[in-house]
């Protein structure tokens, strides 16, 4: 399974200890060095597949570009906006944060911004009643348009605001921050006493079994830029992944270097859900040998496909033919108006190819990772090929 091979990580920012036992005792070793300049990270990264880190470490496109070996960043936190995402995904580095991050401080602390705008309006109206719209911002600044708040609040259409994140921090047009119906933080949702220790203990122990749940292979929890890949990690879909894989690899080598569309069909209802993560799957097959696309893996698939020429397209039949011994599901690539189709089920782990365009293999074929299959067509008459 893809990401399984991380042996060392680098922790950039403090996180406390526990994060360093949780992936130490899962067999990672583990390296610390904080306040690193941007030359200092990369060149501390040059030996680590992984990465953890909080705020203060910007994970830039030259971090990453430079980065070889980096495979897994992970963010003790929620926010991701000091990591280029556009960056991991070309170079299909898998983007990792903590979700649940700081959520209850931040939920403490808008309880309490609700109640001082509450408070700011009753004041001033002698005590009755507030019927009029609030609103507030504690989380990422972006999220509500900045110069369409400001303009609402003369017509009232918005009374009052409560703002901790703002789009540009610190924020130099301060038209908001005075204006008198807005109470405003300086993003200080996480900084009382008791947020920093949740986020030391918390988040730093919470992306750590994540990154050892990742490479031991057990669930996948918290992508931030490959979300489909959440379910490749059951072990329902392992070997599905597994046969889709090796079904794009026998087409690349069947079909040369194909162009056009690439057709993937589930089929059964235990694949119903399976096609979003099998698709990617099917693409490093397709590109995994090609030199221009060494690097593909299952984050950055769907990306790399497009500059191949490719389209890939999925469907599923919640039915499958009853042809003996195929199981629970079976799944076919096949290449648009030309006659490549192969088709394979899952039997136990093992992939298992059930035939090459309509015509069935009695037995069936095991697809084993370096197991070379000798192709030829009676009819017309060519010579034998074979596959890797």
């Amino acid at each position: 399974m893809a990401f399984a091979n991380l042996q060392e990580v680098l922790i950039s920012d403090s996180l406390d200890p526990c994060c360093r036992k949780v992936l130490q005792d899962g067999g990672l070793q583990v390296v610390e060095k904080q306040n690193l300049s941007k030359k200092e990270l990369i060149a501390e990264l040059q030996d680590c597949e992984g990465l953890i880190f909080r705020s203060a470490t910007k994970v830039t496109a030259d971090v990453i570009n430079t980065a070889e070996k980096l495979q897994v960043v992970g963010r003790a936190g929620t926010g991701v906006d000091n990591v280029d995402l556009e960056a991991a995904m070309k170079k299909g580095i898998l983007v990792m944060n903590t979700p649940n991050g700081n959520s209850l401080s931040a939920a403490e602390l808008t309880c309490g911004m609700i109640m001082s705008v509450h408070d700011k309006f009753a004041e001033r109206q002698h005590l009755r009643p507030v019927q009029e719209h609030a609103h507030g911002e504690l989380r990422r600044g972006g999220i509500v348009d900045e110069g369409a708040l400001l303009r609402a609040l003369p017509s009232r259409q918005c009374t009052g605001a409560a703002l901790d994140v703002f789009t540009e921090e610190l924020p130099w047009d301060r038209a908001l921050v005075d204006h008198k119906n807005v109470i405003s933080c300086p993003h200080l949702g996480a900084s009382t006493k008791e947020a920093q220790i949740r986020c030391g203990e918390e988040i730093g122990e919470e992306i750590a079994v994540q990154f050892v749940d990742m490479v031991k292979g057990r669930a996948l929890v918290g992508v931030v830029n490959a979300q489909a890949l959440t379910s490749a990690f059951s072990p329902h879909n392992k070997p599905w992944m597994g046969l889709a894989e090796a079904l794009g690899t026998l087409m690349r080598a069947w079909a040369g270097s194909p162009k056009g569309t690439i057709q993937g069909v589930t089929q059964g209802l235990s694949l119903r859900n399976a096609r979003n993560c099998l698709s990617p799957a099917v693409i490093v097959g397709l590109l995994k040998d090609a030199s221009n696309h060494a690097d593909v893996n299952l984050v950055n698939a769907k990306l790399l496909v497009k500059e191949a020429g490719l389209n890939v397209t999925t469907s599923h039949n919640p039915i499958v033919p009853g042809e003996q011994g195929c199981g629970e599901g079976l799944l076919s690539v096949a290449l648009a108006d030309v006659p490549y189709q192969a088709v394979g089920f899952v039997q136990g782990t093992a992939s298992v190819l059930q035939a090459l365009n309509g015509a069935a293999f009695r037995p069936e074929v095991p697809l084993y990772r370096g197991l070379p299959l000798l192709l030829f067509r009676a009819s017309p008459p060519t010579l034998p090929c074979c596959l890797p």
